[in-house]
């Protein structure tokens, strides 16, 4: 199905709106239309079905593990034969449905792997018509599910290929450039080409590589890098770490003011450090550990990755894919440029002055006297 181009992808940010802009989108583009909606917890699915119902009225409900057997085929029944629209679930859901006029699959989170992006997706549109599939992504969200893969049973190395799967999944979903039908399929080890993608996914249609500017950003690496390496023990957060980098003066992070790349990114924007760090993350130049303290609670902290010792010593650069409208610095440094200039100015006259008055030789920055053919 991933092939077909009637189904049109879409990796759309995730915001504090997220409820107020599925409802935009179904209510314009498929009102009373058969759809499913793809929640990480049976909590997310109860609470968004029951907003969708009474607050926005459509027909919603919600199907995931904790329901009575005899519930779910209830569900499942109602959707099925057009009586309820909207089923918002976790992945317990889908398994043998061939619903054929399924309009569109939204993943209210991002999926753990792309394996069930492709499963998920695919249920979309299996009458020849055209379907979408919308997935919502927050950085926040890869956290959540990081914490639920260190929490579950299994392995050391079934948990490392769990948190590769959704490594994969962020990098697929931070990229702005790239056609999503090739990236897709290029996992599955399938070749297209972007123009077999006929602008059916947002990459294509927006043309974002007319939109976005290839920048290095090694040296901004490199300093980042040296920063983890300096603070290996202390156990940072990724928004600890950027606060660091960025020459934050809460006391909470007094005790690294000291450090030798402390504040070297003050003229970047809090957006944009964010971006270098997730982006150090995707190319596995750093990494987040999650590690569980005494009280059991889980987080994770940033370490350096398996391709940081490439990008320290200068092997291995680091580009970014920055949007054109991005702010990549803050008003301080243009401020400061500005006033720079003003003040060399403003010097380079005071002195000229200086000499014309001790020495009566003209400045050489006043043309006023000169003689224009």
């Amino acid at each position: 199905m991933i092939k077909s181009l009637l189904l049109i992808y879409e990796v759309r940010q995730k915001t504090k709106n997220i409820d107020e802009d599925i409802y935009a989108f179904i209510s314009m583009n498929y009102q009373g239309q058969s759809g499913i909606i793809y929640c990480l917890s049976q909590r997310n699915c109860e609470e968004l079905a029951n907003k969708l119902s009474t607050k926005y009225n459509l027909s919603a409900s919600y199907y995931h593990a904790g329901l009575d057997e005899s519930d779910r085929n209830k569900i499942q029944y109602l959707w099925s034969t057009n009586q309820i629209q909207i089923i918002v679930a976790t992945i317990a859901f889908g398994m043998g449905i061939d619903k054929p006029d399924v309009r569109f699959v939204i993943h209210y989170s991002i999926p753990k792997s792309m394996e069930g992006y492709y499963q998920e997706t695919g249920r979309a549109g299996r009458d020849g018509k055209n379907s979408h599939c919308i997935l919502f992504f927050s950085y926040g969200d890869k956290k959540t599910i990081d914490h639920m893969i260190d929490t579950s049973e299994g392995s050391y190395a079934q948990k490392e290929r769990l948190r590769d799967n959704l490594r994969e999944m962020v990098v697929f979903c931070e990229n702005k450039v790239g056609c999503r039908r090739q990236l897709i399929l290029e996992y599955f080890g399938e070749i297209i080409t972007p123009e077999d993608c006929n602008k059916t996914c947002d990459n294509c249609r927006l043309k974002s590589k007319e939109n976005y500017v290839v920048r290095d950003v090694t040296k901004e690496s490199q300093s980042i890098l040296q920063l983890v390496k300096s603070i290996k023990y202390a156990e940072v957060t990724s928004i600890i770490l950027v606060y660091i980098w960025r020459g934050s003066k809460s006391a909470k992070i007094q005790k690294y003011f000291g450090l030798p790349n402390y504040g070297e990114g003050k003229e970047y924007t809090v957006e944009m450090a964010n971006k270098i760090v997730h982006h150090l993350l995707s190319q596995e130049c750093l990494k987040e550990v999650v590690k569980t303290n005494y009280s059991g609670f889980s987080f994770s902290y940033i370490a350096l990755g398996d391709r940081a010792h490439s990008v320290l010593t200068g092997r291995l650069k680091v580009l970014m894919n920055i949007h054109k409208d991005d702010k990549v610095f803050t008003r301080e440094r243009k401020e400061t440029k500005t006033k720079t200039k003003t003040s060399t100015k403003t010097s380079t006259k005071t002195r000229a002055k200086k000499i014309t008055k001790k020495t009566g030789i003209d400045d050489p920055n006043n043309d006023k006297g000169i003689k224009k053919n």
